[in-house]
């Protein structure tokens, strides 16, 4: 961990083998970070996001955290099966800033991890920005399409410098990292938040989530 950093929480997934790392900057600026057993896979990485209420991509306050281990069922219409068990491990980090609470919450499941943003209070409020990223360890070959908004281009094989040069590409994006195989996507794209699009920062070597349009 860089010495300008600091860890303010940690969840593991249920086998133990997934940890991933909260940290705080000394901007007040959040990153994520995870690790498969002792290797690293995702490396330091921002969270964030800009909206009407504050700019929650610096100077946040850390508040507290709280986990709790999940184990529920869930049934589809078709499939190889139809009941599914949901096991993950989650944490709930509540931050604030300029008086409003601003939440990041993590779900690691054995093989996965995923977050969200969340924003406490009535009323509504416009998102404008993620800062969110997604920074691999390694990237040694990429399968991604063309950025397209009806998604319908091709999924090719690629490399880091092939989707520099285009600046973004579209979701889902597959990557081998390190023998390791991610898969970097998005969910709960159900018309409560845009979709995104996935730019590259060939400063640091990250994908940023970039939503169509502000919500």
């Amino acid at each position: 961990v860089s010495q300008s950093r600091y860890v303010v929480a940690t969840l593991k997934s249920p086998d133990d083998e997934l940890s991933v790392q909260l940290l705080l900057d000394e901007n007040a600026m959040l990153y994520y970070q995870l690790q498969k057993g002792s290797a690293p896979i995702i490396s330091t990485s921002q969270l964030g996001l800009n909206s009407s209420l504050a700019d929650f991509r610096s100077g946040l306050t850390f508040e507290n955290a709280t986990t709790e281990s999940v184990s529920d069922t869930y049934h589809l219409l078709s499939g190889k099966k139809s009941s599914y068990l949901n096991h993950y491990n989650e944490l709930k980090a509540n931050f604030t800033k300029s008086g409003k609470s601003f939440q990041v919450v993590f779900r690691a499941y054995n093989e996965e991890i995923a977050f969200r943003y969340v924003i406490n209070g009535t009323g509504s409020a416009t998102i404008s920005a993620e800062a969110s990223e997604c920074n691999p360890v390694t990237k040694e070959i990429m399968f991604a399409q063309t950025y397209s908004r009806d998604y319908k281009n091709v999924v090719e094989e690629s490399n880091w410098n092939q989707l520099a040069c285009l600046k973004y590409t579209s979701l889902p994006l597959l990557l081998k990292n390190a023998g390791n195989y991610i898969l970097i996507s998005e969910a709960a794209v159900n018309g409560t938040y845009s979709a995104s699009k996935l730019m590259t920062n060939e400063a640091n070597g990250a994908f940023v989530f970039q939503p169509e349009v502000a919500i």
